[in-house]
């Protein structure tokens, strides 16, 4: 019972933005020590996110759209 429980409680930390395609475990962390939350992330601009660790333009631009899709 208790390995269930854990599994199960890893599956809720889990934030929107591993959600994103194109955006591993590795993209998401440098990105939220970078922008600090996942709030920090949608405010900043395209440009800011691409001069991120391991982003590129197309990725930024993928993140942003995501984020601002599921805010409405």
């Amino acid at each position: 019972l208790s390995y269930h429980t854990k599994v199960r409680s890893r599956g809720s930390q889990r934030s929107i933005i591993h959600s994103i395609p194109g955006i591993g475990p590795k993209r998401a962390r440098y990105l939220l020590r970078r922008f600090g939350t996942v709030n920090g992330i949608g405010e900043a601009s395209v440009d800011e996110l691409s001069t991120a660790e391991g982003m590129t333009l197309t990725l930024a631009e993928r993140v942003k759209q995501y984020l601002y899709s599921s805010q409405t």
